[in-house]
C-alpha cells in the first residue's frame, strides 16, 4: 500500500505542477532486507533492491494498488533482490577507490532510469530505551544523490507508523506539497473497503 500512496501522491503532485503524466515513467528503488531470522540481530547491512515503476498515470486508486503489487510481485518471480544483493556482496571485495569510480561511472551512465528511493522499514514492535528513557518516536531518513532529487521511507515503531520524505530544495522547492499529497492518498486507501493487504509495500 505503501508504493500505491506514493504513486498516487505522486500523481497529485505533479498534476499540480503541470506534468505530462500519461508520458512520464517515475522509477522507485526499493531497498529490499535480507535478513532471516537467524540473521535479524548482528551488524552490519544485508540489503538488496527492486524496482519499481510507479502508476502515476493511473487516475484510478484501486487501479495504482493493483498495477503495484503485480510490478512488486514480477519483481520478485524474476529473483531481482538476488541480483542486486549479489553486486552489494561483491562491492564488500572491491578496493573503495575502484568502487567510488565505478559507481560514480554508474550513476553517470544509467542512474536517469531510477527518479525516486522508496524505503519500508518493519521498526521493533515494543517500545526501546536509551540511556534509560523511553524512545518516543522514530522518523526514517533516506539521503539523495545523483540524479535522485526525492526520497521516502516509512518506518512502524510501538504501534506508530511514520513516513518522512527527503527532496532537493532546488528541484522541489515545494515538497511540502507533496508530502501533503502523500498524505492524503494515504488516508484516502486506508479508508477504502479495498483489499491492500496483497502487498507490505
Amino acid at each position: 500500500m505503501f508504493l500505491a500512496a506514493l504513486a498516487g501522491g505522486y500523481r497529485r503532485y505533479l498534476a499540480e505542477r503541470g506534468e505530462p503524466l500519461a508520458s512520464l515513467v517515475l522509477r522507485a528503488i526499493v531497498p529490499v532486507s535480507r535478513r532471516t531470522a537467524r540473521q535479524s540481530v548482528g551488524p552490519g547491512n544485508l540489503s538488496a533492491a527492486i524496482f519499481v515503476e510507479l502508476p502515476v498515470d493511473l487516475t484510478e486508486p484501486h487501479h495504482r494498488l493493483t498495477t503495484v503489487s503485480a510490478r512488486t510481485a514480477d519483481q520478485k518471480s524474476r529473483r531481482v533482490a538476488d541480483a542486486t544483493a549479489a553486486l552489494v556482496r561483491a562491492a564488500d571485495h572491491i578496493p573503495s577507490a575502484l568502487l567510488a569510480r565505478g559507481a560514480g561511472a554508474y550513476g553517470r551512465a544509467r542512474q536517469g532510469r531510477v527518479n525516486v528511493v522508496a524505503s519500508n522499514i518493519p521498526g521493533p514492535t515494543q517500545p526501546r530505551y536509551f540511556a534509560g528513557r523511553r524512545v518516543l518516536e522514530l522518523i526514517p531518513f533516506v539521503p539523495i544523490a545523483q540524479q535522485i532529487r526525492a526520497s521516502a521511507a516509512m518506518l512502524t515503531y510501538a504501534g506508530r507508523l511514520t513516513i518522512s520524505m527527503t527532496g532537493d530544495a532546488d528541484a522541489l522547492p515545494d515538497l511540502d506539497h507533496l508530502i501533503a499529497a502523500v498524505g492524503a492518498e494515504l488516508h484516502d486507501l486506508s479508508a477504502s473497503p479495498l483489499d491492500t493487504g496483497s502487498s507490505a509495500l
